[in-house]
C-alpha cells in the first residue's frame, strides 16, 4: 500500500523539477551559459573614433556582451533555484511518506523479507511516478523554453546543438535521490527476534530519533533556500521594473547609418541642416544614446591634488568616452551645468576639446573646477584636450550601462571623425523623410527613422524580457515553497495523529494540543527562516552584484518570512481540525 499523498505531491515537485530544467535548457545550453547565441550583440560594433586606445579600453560590445551573460545568467540561477526547492519538495515528501510506513515495512521484515526484497517492492511503487514526472517535466519544460525564446525582443539565432548528457544526468541524480529516501526504510528496521516478538505483543515500532532529525533539517533547509531565492527573485523582479522603462523623450528622430568615409558625415550634417523643416540636427557615434562608450584611461590636470598624502598633479580616471556632434545635448535633453557646450568651431581645424560629466569634474579636479583645464586621451602624448563645458550625470537602464553616475567624456565628432552613427534630427515628418533621402543618397544605407524614445524601448527590451522571466520565476518558486512547505507540516501532523489522540484521550484540553503541534512546527520553521536570512543575504549580494539592481531591504525579508510562517501554520491547524474530528477510540484500536 502506498502511503496517501505520495502520487500527486511528489508528481507536482518532480514535474516542476524536471520542467525548470528543460526549460533552462531549452532557451541556451547549460554548458558555460552559451546565451550569446540568442543576442544581437553585434548592434554596438567596435568603433575605433579615431583615437589610439590603450590595451585595457573596453568597448560597447563587450559591454553588452558581459551584462547579457550576467543578466541572463542570473535568470538561469533563478531556474536552478526553483528546480531545486522543487527537488527538495520531493525528497520531503517521500521521506514523511517513508516514516508512516515504518510498521507496514517491520511487519514485512518479521515475516521474513530481506531488505533487498523491501527495496524491489518500494523501486516499484516509483517507476509509474517517474516515468510520468519525466514526460510531463519534458512538456512543461519545453513549452516554458520555446515561450521565453519566442518573447526575446532581440536577434534570435538557432541555439546550438549541444549533447543533453548533462540534463539526463542531473534528472537521473534527482530520480535517484528520489528512489534512495524512498527506499531507505527497508535498511533502517531493525530485523531481529526481538523486534519480531515486539509486534506478536501488539507493540508499536517507534520513531527513528536519526529519521525524525534528518526530516526537520531537510524541511528547515527547505524553508532557507525557498526563502533567500524568494527574497532575490523580489530584489531582481522589483529592481528590474523599475530600470526596464526608460524616460520619455523629446520629438527627436534618430537615423542610424555608416558613412562611406569617415569625413562624409561633416558633409551629410551641412545638408540636412539646410533641409526645409528641420529644427536641429547632430551627430552621435554608436552607444553614445544609450550611455555606452569606450572606457579608458583619462588622465586630467588635476591641480593641486594629493592621493595617499603625495601630491597628484595629474589623475588617472577610468571615464566613459562618447564623440558626438554640436546640437546632440540640446536633443537629448542634458543639461548644461557650466562653460559651454560644442559649436562648429570645434572643427579638425581648432584646439582639441571635451565636454565632461559633473561626475567626472568632482572626481578627477581640484575642488571640482575643471574649466580650461586639460585631459588626455587615448596613448599618444599629444592627445591633450581643454575642457570647456561640463553636463549633469544621467544613466540608461540598458544591457552593460550602470546605474550609478560615471565619469564620461564627450568629444567632438568634427575633431574626431567616426563611421558609424546616429543622426539625431529635430523636425517635420518631411524634414525627417528628407534627412533619410540624403543619407541613402550619400551611401550611407540608413535604417528607418525611430523616435529617441522608441531607439530607448528597444535598447531596454532586453530588461523588460528579464523582468517578465524574473517575475513568473518567482510566482513559480513562490508556489513551489508554499506548496513544499504546506505539504510537509499537514503529513507531519497528520503522521501524529495516534500521540494527538493519547493526549485527547487522557483529558489534554485542545489549546493545548495546538500548542503543542505548533510549537514543533514553528521551531523547524523557524530555523528555516534563520537560514533563509543568511542564504538571502548572499543571494542578494551575488545578484546585485551581476544586475546592479538595489538590494531588498528589510520588508522583503519580513513579508516573505510572514509568509512561509502562515503557510506552516495554517497547514497545522488543519491537520489539529482533522485529528480533533475523529475520535481516540478509533484511532487507539
Amino acid at each position: 500500500m502506498k502511503p496517501k499523498g505520495l502520487s500527486g505531491g511528489v508528481l507536482v515537485a518532480l514535474v516542476a523539477a524536471v520542467g525548470l530544467l528543460v526549460g533552462l535548457r531549452s532557451i541556451a545550453a547549460l554548458d558555460g551559459f552559451g546565451f550569446l547565441s540568442l543576442l544581437d550583440v553585434e548592434s554596438l560594433p567596435r568603433e575605433g573614433l579615431g583615437l589610439e586606445w590603450s590595451s585595457r579600453a573596453i568597448w560597447p560590445v563587450e559591454f553588452q556582451s558581459a551584462a547579457i551573460l550576467r543578466l541572463v545568467g542570473s535568470l538561469a540561477w533563478l531556474f536552478l533555484a526553483g528546480s531545486t526547492i522543487a527537488a527538495l519538495n520531493a525528497l520531503i515528501l517521500v521521506a514523511e511518506a517513508a516514516s508512516a510506513r515504518r510498521r507496514d515495512l517491520a511487519l514485512r521484515s518479521a515475516l521474513g523479507a530481506t531488505p533487498l526484497a523491501l527495496a524491489r517492492m518500494l523501486l516499484a511503487e516509483l517507476r509509474t511516478l517517474f516515468a510520468t514526472s519525466a514526460v510531463l517535466g519534458l512538456l512543461v519544460g519545453m513549452m516554458m523554453g520555446a515561450a521565453g525564446r519566442a518573447t526575446w525582443a532581440g536577434a534570435l539565432e538557432p541555439v546550438r546543438s549541444a549533447p543533453a548528457a548533462d540534463l539526463l544526468t542531473v534528472v537521473l541524480l534527482l530520480s535517484a535521490l528520489v528512489a534512495v529516501v524512498h527506499c531507505a526504510g527497508a535498511w533502517r528496521i531493525p530485523r531481529s527476534a526481538r523486534t519480531t516478538a515486539e509486534l506478536k505483543a501488539g507493540a508499536r515500532v517507534g520513531a527513528d530519533p536519526g529519521a525524525v532529525f534528518g526530516r526537520n533539517v531537510l524541511a528547515a533547509f527547505h524553508t532557507a533556500t525557498a526563502g533567500a531565492i524568494l527574497v532575490a527573485g523580489w530584489m531582481l523582479a522589483g529592481g528590474l521594473g523599475q530600470t526596464a522603462t526608460p524616460p520619455e523623450s523629446s520629438s527627436t528622430v534618430v537615423i542610424e547609418g555608416t558613412a562611406p568615409t569617415a569625413g562624409a558625415w561633416t558633409a551629410a550634417l551641412s545638408t540636412v541642416r539646410a533641409l526645409p523643416g528641420v529644427e536641429a540636427e547632430s551627430l552621435a557615434a554608436p552607444g553614445a544614446l544609450l550611455a555606452l562608450g569606450v572606457r579608458d584611461i583619462a588622465i586630467a590636470e588635476c591641480g593641486a591634488c594629493s592621493r595617499g598624502g603625495l601630491p597628484a598633479p595629474l589623475w588617472n580616471a577610468l571615464a566613459d568616452h562618447h564623440v558626438v556632434a554640436p546640437g546632440y545635448f540640446d536633443l537629448v535633453g542634458l543639461r548644461l551645468v557650466e562653460g559651454r557646450v560644442f559649436t562648429d568651431q570645434d572643427s579638425a581645424d581648432g584646439e582639441p576639446v571635451v565636454v565632461i560629466s559633473r561626475a567626472f569634474a568632482r572626481s578627477s579636479f581640484e575642488k571640482g573646477l575643471p574649466l580650461g583645464k586639460r585631459i588626455r586621451i587615448g596613448t599618444g602624448f599629444d592627445s591633450w584636450y581643454r575642457v570647456v563645458g561640463v553636463i549633469e550625470d544621467w544613466n540608461m537602464p540598458v544591457l552593460g550601462a550602470e546605474r550609478v553616475a560615471r565619469e564620461t567624456v564627450y568629444l567632438s565628432a568634427l575633431q574626431n571623425p567616426v563611421r558609424s552613427g546616429a543622426l539625431l534630427v529635430r523636425g517635420d515628418a518631411g524634414a525627417v523623410e528628407a534627412a533619410t533621402e540624403v543619407l541613402a543618397a550619400g551611401g550611407f544605407h540608413p535604417d528607418p527613422p525611430v523616435t529617441l524614445s522608441e531607439y530607448r524601448k528597444a535598447a531596454t527590451a532586453p530588461l523588460r524580457w528579464a523582468y517578465w522571466m524574473a517575475l513568473v520565476l518567482g510566482v513559480v518558486a513562490l508556489l513551489l515553497a508554499a506548496h513544499g512547505i504546506y505539504s510537509t507540516a499537514l503529513q507531519t501532523s497528520r503522521r501524529r495523529a495516534t500521540d494527538l489522540a493519547i493526549r485527547r484521550a487522557v483529558g489534554a484540553p485542545a489549546r493545548s494540543i495546538v500548542t503543542y503541534v505548533l510549537r514543533e512546527r514553528l521551531k523547524v520553521t523557524g530555523w528555516g527562516l534563520a537560514g533563509a536570512v543568511f542564504l538571502g543575504t548572499l543571494a542578494v549580494a551575488f545578484f546585485q552584484g551581476a544586475t546592479g539592481v538595489a538590494a531588498a531591504g528589510p520588508v522583503a525579508y519580513l513579508t516573505i518570512g510572514a509568509g512561509l510562517t502562515a503557510v506552516a501554520v495554517l497547514a497545522s491547524i488543519r491537520s489539529v481540525v482533522e485529528a480533533m474530528a475523529v475520535e481516540p477510540s478509533h484511532l487507539l484500536k
